[in-house]
């Protein structure tokens, strides 16, 4: 089993694992962006956020922002911790109630989810391809 995935992430061609670094790396930013833009957004409607709520927003979009550009700069810890991160948040956020129901919402966070899984894993076959082990 630890194998076969072992092999699955490692089975990228280079232009594949280029093209969705360079995806989850633009995914990353929209995110972030949604992330910062939402909250603010509501500040001028009848129903105000806690500071609180808009405080973690912020650091959310600023924590995204900051692996979304390792993951421009195609750093394979970037874009593994650009998926942890986002995967984490969300499952934090649904357990403690915070989820958007929305289905626009959480057909976005599912996309995101898997672009940045597929980042993670051209990053590590890019990282595989371009240093390649020497043999002893």
């Amino acid at each position: 089993m630890k194998q076969s995935i072992k092999t699955w992430l490692e089975s990228m061609e280079i232009v594949p694992s280029v093209k969705w670094i360079r995806r989850a790396s633009v995914v990353g930013f929209i995110a972030a962006l949604l992330n910062v833009a939402a909250p603010i957004a509501s500040l001028g409607g009848d129903e105000f956020i806690p500071t609180g709520w808009l405080v973690f927003c912020l650091f959310d979009g600023l924590i995204l922002a900051i692996f979304a550009v390792g993951a421009w700069k195609q750093s394979r810890a970037s874009c593994s911790g650009l998926l942890i991160y986002y995967v984490f948040v969300k499952s934090i956020m649904i357990m403690l109630g915070f989820g958007n129901s929305n289905p626009g919402a959480i057909i976005f966070s599912f996309i995101c989810a898997y672009v940045f899984l597929m980042g993670c894993r051209g990053s590590i076959s890019f990282y595989k391809l371009t240093h390649p082990q020497y043999p002893e």
